[in-house]
């Protein structure tokens, strides 16, 4: 018995179910698990780079962590934790420490460090501003990811088109900061990804 291909389309429609699948077509792996979450190709974990001697733990719980008048260009830095497979993560504790301006670390206290949790949707917004470079240390942010009982990431972000780059034995392009805004405030983003 042979089908016309009016008959043969009709078949198909009835058997997704009403689901559509004629009715906008796909392309490569969209065409598969239509129903779940889009996914992300060539996703790999973030770098991890080894915990520095700045490092304090105990930093206050909070999302600026610049002083009232602090020296330095602002930076607002936004992203997400999420696991390669299971999605962004609520409640990671996720720790920040960097230099300022001029690329100190200040030696007493707690300023330009603090730590916070992701929101129910694994995102973290820090306050901040662009750090400086000194000697061989190109302008970074060290990061300290804590799943509970989960994973635990140290790294550190880089950002984009410093000399000092090139002079840094833990810089890599997979760390650099996506910037945005204007030279007199910006912003920035930084998707952070466990193995999980």
């Amino acid at each position: 018995m042979r089908y016309s291909r009016r008959a043969f389309l009709g078949t198909i429609t009835s058997v997704a179910g009403g689901r559509g699948l004629l009715a906008a077509p796909q392309t490569g792996l969209e065409a598969f698990g239509a129903d779940t979450l889009p996914c992300v190709l060539d996703v790999k974990a973030t770098p991890a780079v080894s915990r520095d001697a700045n490092y304090k733990a105990g930093a206050p719980m909070r999302t600026a962590i610049v002083a009232p008048g602090q020296k330095g260009t602002p930076l607002e830095l936004t992203g997400i934790v999420a696991g390669l497979s299971c999605g962004p993560i609520a409640n990671a504790i996720v720790e920040f420490w960097q230099p300022d301006a001029s690329g100190t670390f200040t030696p007493a206290g707690m300023n330009l460090r603090g730590r916070q949790r992701t929101d129910s949707t694994g995102r973290y917004r820090l306050s901040t501003i662009i750090p400086g470079s000194s000697a061989n240390r190109a302008p970074s942010i060290g990061v300290h990811v804590i799943v509970e009982r989960k994973a635990e990431l140290w790294t550190a972000l880089f950002f984009p088109g410093q000399a000092a780059n090139a002079r840094d034995s833990r810089f890599n392009e997979a760390l650099l900061v996506t910037l945005g805004g204007s030279a007199a405030s910006r912003t920035g983003s930084f998707d952070i990804r466990l193995d999980l």
